[in-house]
């Protein structure tokens, strides 16, 4: 079965047009009380409507589909988890893409399949527990899982990551990990020798070597 990904955030909206540039004698886009109960087209491919099921999104013909950039805002919260329920519903989606760490990626998913009750991103709250909860309700086969693909981007979270790993792979009599204290004190130099240290343990493990 072919596998789709839902994406957010990223810096593009998905339409099933291209938008074009408004002209001075545009159609305005009404005001949300004015917003017909259904889409209405206010630029060619260009839509409003105050219930985000009724806007024409694609679910076909694509492995992947983007909605936007989120950073908190509540109308991307509710347009991503209708456009996944559709796209769960039509197309088997089980595959989500969001903005996070690696480190995080387990604890996250811990949570979402309703084995945790950390959530971890603040920003993402919303998102997560809307998913957890449509995972309640879905078997095992069909539950979303979220990929998180971002590179651990400060000294911290490099730390928690080597930490998981070396508990998860029990590397106990392989490798010594220093306390934080003392490891932020490190140089890059002697950070790259632990990180050799761990490859060394883990052998030809693919999936552990990405890490």
């Amino acid at each position: 079965m072919k596998k789709n990904y839902l994406i957010t955030p990223a810096i593009i909206y998905l339409f099933t047009t291209c938008i074009t540039t408004p002209s001075e004698d545009s159609t305005a886009i009404p005001s949300e009380t004015t917003f017909p109960p259904g889409p209405k087209e206010v630029r060619p491919g260009v839509y409003v409507a105050n219930d985000p099921a009724a806007l024409p999104l694609p679910t076909e013909g694509y492995d992947i589909y983007v909605i936007g950039e989120e950073h908190g805002i509540h109308e991307i919260h509710k347009l991503f988890l209708v456009y996944l329920k559709m796209l769960h519903e039509r197309t088997e989606l089980k595959d989500v893409i969001l903005e996070g760490c690696q480190t995080h990626e387990k604890l996250i998913n811990e949570y979402v399949l309703g084995y945790s009750d950390r959530s971890l991103y603040i920003y993402f709250v919303e998102i997560l527990s809307e998913i957890q909860g449509l995972n309640k309700k879905l078997p095992n086969n069909e539950k979303i899982h979220i990929y998180l693909p971002d590179i651990d981007s400060t000294l911290p979270r490099v730390y928690d990551h080597l930490q998981m790993l070396w508990e998860e792979l029990d590397m106990t009599e392989h490798v010594e990990i220093p306390p934080w204290e003392d490891f932020k004190e490190w140089s890059e130099d002697k950070i790259r020798d632990l990180i050799e240290e761990f490859k060394e343990g883990v052998g030809s493990d693919r999936s552990v070597l990405h890490e």
